[in-house]
């Protein structure tokens, strides 16, 4: 019950902060829920960026895949997607192409919802991303990025803050400035 008491508290923030309400004195949720950047603001200086939920567990290939170990290295695009999803199928190999040029400098890691094993699997042969993908089938990695539906694309810079989110996805261009400029390249 106190679990719920404290869900229904942090959706009521979000939803005052949606709104507009904000405070000098308020403090942020744990854990932090990503904030997303008005359109004329470049980028957000990740030092002043609240921290990046990390996560440890396994890819589709049976890989291990640890968040801060990636972001140790450099920047991470966590793009949360569905099999069903029109848009993230369109956007599938603009993302692959995205992690196909930034190989070692960046990293994109795809996360599925809650998903069938064999649509995963078929979903997987058909679109070969170039990355790995994460299936979370309790949607822990989606709550803990406030993600409601995909697509969601989030920016974390290399030191595991969140820089932008783009919630209804973005187009890989718009993810290439904002790694581009956090390369400063």
């Amino acid at each position: 019950m106190r679990s719920l008491g404290i869900r229904l508290a942090a959706a009521g923030l979000v939803l005052a902060l949606v709104a507009g309400c904000s405070s000098a004195d308020a403090v942020p949720p744990e854990p932090p829920v990503v904030v997303v950047a008005p359109s004329e603001v470049s980028a957000v200086v990740a030092t002043d960026a609240p921290e990046a939920p990390a996560f440890s567990t396994i890819d589709t290939e049976g890989r291990q895949v640890d968040l801060a170990d990636l972001w140790a290295t450099g920047p991470v695009v966590l793009v949360f997607f569905a099999t069903w999803c029109s848009v993230c199928v369109n956007r599938q190999s603009e993302f692959s192409n995205l992690a196909e040029r930034y190989g070692q400098v960046a990293k994109v890691v795809g996360i599925l919802g809650q998903e069938k094993v064999p649509e995963v699997q078929t979903y997987l042969a058909d679109h070969a991303p170039g990355f790995p993908v994460i299936l979370d089938e309790q949607l822990k990695i989606w709550r803990d990025y406030a993600v409601a539906e995909p697509p969601f694309v989030a920016l974390i810079s290399k030191d595991g803050h969140l820089v932008k989110g783009w919630p209804g996805g973005a187009e890989a261009s718009e993810v290439q400035a904002e790694l581009d400029q956090l390369l400063s390249l």
